[in-house]
């Protein structure tokens, strides 16, 4: 098993989106594809040359202390999820230094990604519509 963060590209995106719950949700995936796009940074993280999770930031601009992080995982991250914690939590401080308070909303049906952001320190906020809100700030 070789597990690796690196960066990003469209179609390590497709191939973690081709196996989510929303797999055929048209407007799901095309804010996805957005989201992407959008980012200043975005990493894929891959088990055995097979991605299985796409994450980002997206930033106002670099003038901006804040980011917006946004993720997508698939159920092959399961088979390896300490490896890609261990990975993501060294990239989670590096994203810290470029911005300082990184925040975002996860759906509240996605147990993959609550769970992924508990291991990354993130605390969980207030649920409103099926979101919850969630901030992480460097120390």
């Amino acid at each position: 098993m070789t597990v690796f963060i690196l960066p990003a590209t469209e179609k390590d995106l497709m191939a973690v989106v081709k196996r989510c719950p929303y797999a055929n949700d048209k407007a799901a995936i095309k804010l996805t594809r957005e989201y992407f796009h959008r980012s200043a940074f975005s990493w894929a993280g891959l088990s055995d040359h097979q991605p299985v999770c796409v994450y980002g930031l997206i930033a106002p601009s670099f003038l901006y202390d804040d980011a917006y992080l946004w993720l997508v995982v698939n159920d092959l991250v399961d088979k390896h999820q300490f490896s890609f914690v261990r990975h993501s939590q060294i990239e989670m401080r590096k994203m810290l230094v470029l911005f300082p308070r990184i925040v975002g909303h996860v759906l509240e049906s996605e147990e993959r990604s609550k769970r992924w952001l508990r291991w990354q320190g993130v605390k969980l906020g207030k649920r409103e519509n099926g979101l919850i809100s969630f901030e992480l700030r460097s120390a």
